[in-house]
């Protein structure tokens, strides 16, 4: 009967601590939601809402490296050329390396219109690479 009491009492004690450290980690995270207001809770779902979404974003990187691809491609071949114009090319892999970069650093999704952007600039680079490997 001793022993069963040790068991139990052991038991007890592992409960009552891991109920008090609960109850830390709750009143930590009061103190924290008090000190940020409602930004904790809407940066929370917004978080859980991209990691659920990843497996669609990640689609959207591959696009947005292949946009980059293409356009570093384009500035290699139009080197030499005069009738081919490298600073636009640079502005574009620029504009959509700035996205890609605030995509990543913040997982919010691009813009309807930035990823139109991106479409348009892909499919003015896909011309310019047929352009200039036929030659």
């Amino acid at each position: 009967m001793a022993e069963m009491d040790k068991k139990v009492r052991r038991k007890l004690a592992q409960m009552g601590g891991k109920l008090i450290s609960k109850d830390q980690q709750t009143k930590k995270l009061k103190a924290l939601g008090k000190n940020s207001g409602n930004n904790l809770s809407s940066g929370f779902f917004e978080n859980l809402r991209i990691s659920l979404d990843e497996d669609k974003s990640s689609g959207i990187l591959v696009k947005i490296d292949l946009a980059l691809d293409i356009i570093k491609i384009n500035i290699k071949l139009s080197k030499g050329h005069k009738n081919f114009d490298i600073d636009e090319y640079k502005l574009d892999k620029e504009f959509i390396f700035n996205i890609k970069t605030k995509y990543q650093s913040t997982g919010i999704k691009p813009l309807n219109k930035e990823l139109k952007a991106i479409n348009k600039i892909f499919n003015k680079h896909k011309r310019i690479t047929k352009l200039l490997s036929d030659k």
